[in-house]
């Protein structure tokens, strides 16, 4: 955990590069057994995937986040996010957190915040009543977020 969590922090250091206007960003996620959590934080291989979520490096010209989940479950993927300074997810703060079921819009970015984490609920993540008899619970897919 030490790894991804060093890797997340390096990253959010090093990005130079600015966006000029709106972004998206899409990346894979696997969801792990049980509670499992291991982030896949390393932003310099956009191709690997999360398990159990993922991470966005903000480069501090991002005011607003909309996190949208698809599934292979087709079903609405309870999940949480947090943002979160650059000492990182261990050691740093948390400047803004929330759960929701599929998607959610127009998120603050809080000053500071130099990463997004997003969690693909298993049952200790976001909230397990987002489909009939709580079966919102993750398995592949994608998570896109947009900035602007």
């Amino acid at each position: 955990m030490k790894r991804h969590l060093l890797l997340a922090a390096a990253a959010a250091m090093t990005s130079s590069v600015a966006h000029a206007g709106p972004y998206s960003d899409t990346k894979l996620y696997t969801q792990a057994t049980g509670d499992a959590l291991v982030l896949q934080c390393d932003a310099t291989d956009p191709d690997v995937g999360g398990i159990g979520g993922v991470c966005f490096t903000l480069d501090g010209t991002e005011r607003i986040v909309s996190i949208a989940i698809e599934d292979v479950s087709t079903l609405e993927v309870g999940s949480g996010y947090e943002l979160v300074d650059a000492l990182g997810l261990d050691q740093g703060t948390v400047l803004a957190r929330g759960s929701f079921c599929g998607s959610v819009s127009n998120v603050v970015i809080p000053a500071g915040a130099v990463s997004l984490v997003v969690y693909v609920d298993g049952p200790a993540f976001g909230p397990t009543d987002c489909a009939p008899d709580g079966a919102g619970i993750g398995v592949r897919g994608t998570i896109t977020a947009s900035f602007s």
